[in-house]
Parts: structure tokens; sequence; C-alpha cells
């Protein structure tokens, strides 16, 4: 059993920026699972969420090195209508961004496919298909099929 202070299942945006946030307020002995690796990770992450506003770039600290292209607008289509929003920002390569994030983290990032999910006196154990890990502390950023959910809280979201 492999034993730290905060498991994250979930190598996504919520889960590095979890796992970046807690390095920054300087907790130690993360660790991030995740099940997709390789070319899957990569088109997976590639789907959604590539238009972020000068605003957001600078509250977050994403920096300009994952920026694709400088935008001034962004169109918003509903149903017949397209909506267009004037906004400076930027098209961000998903994909190195996360790359960054996880350097960022400092978080020891394994891949691995989580089974169960079990609280227990102070803590949690989490199962992959081949290890088992003993945490504190939990987060799931595991996405709409949740592991996590269905074994802390049920099926209902």
């Amino acid at each position: 059993m492999i034993d730290c202070n905060v498991l994250i299942i979930g190598s996504g945006l919520a889960g590095l920026s979890a796992a970046v946030r807690l390095r920054e307020l300087g907790v130690e002995d993360v660790v991030v699972i995740e099940r997709m690796s390789g070319t899957q990770y990569e088109h997976y992450h590639r789907t959604c969420g590539e238009a972020i506003s000068d605003k957001m770039i600078c509250l977050s600290g994403i920096g300009r090195e994952c920026a694709i292209r400088e935008i001034d607008s962004a169109v918003i289509t509903c149903g017949n209508v397209d909506i267009r929003v004037r906004s400076k920002g930027a098209i961000i390569d998903r994909v190195a961004l996360l790359r960054a994030m996880s350097s960022k983290s400092g978080a020891n990032i394994v891949r691995g496919s989580v089974r169960a999910v079990k609280e227990t006196d102070g803590g949690y154990i989490v199962e992959t298909e081949g290890q088992q890990y003993r945490c504190k502390f939990l987060v799931g950023a595991d996405g709409a099929f949740s592991v996590v959910r269905k074994n802390l809280f049920g099926y209902g979201p």
C-alpha cells in the first residue's frame, strides 16, 4: 500500500489545477492518478475549452507559451443565433497547458484506473487495478463517470 497526504483522481484541468494550488500552498506528498496516457489522453483533452480571455489568463497564471493564436472576439452560437462577444484573449493549446501544469504541480503522477474508493477512519483507501493508496485527503476530478462520486455518494450527481 502506498501512503500519501493528498490523492487526486484525474489529471485534467480540474485535477492539475488542484495539484498546482496545493503546491502553491506548500502542501507536499501529492499523488495524481490518471487512467489515460499518450495519444488517448491528448485526444480526450483537446476536445473542449480552448479560448481564454486575457483577464482569465492573468488571474489563472497561464503562461503565454501555451497560446496558439491571439483573439479579439469569440462567437457563441445558440440555436440559429450567433452572438459575437468582444474580448481579447488567446486560443490555448490545452495539452501543452496540461503538460506545463503537471510539471508546475510537483505531484507524483501515476498511471492507473481507479476501481474503488472507500472512506476509512482518518482518510480514504483507493484501489487501482494493481495497487492500493491510502490518503488523508481525496480530490475527485475524474469526470462525468466519477468513481469517487459513485463510491462515496451514490449514483446521483
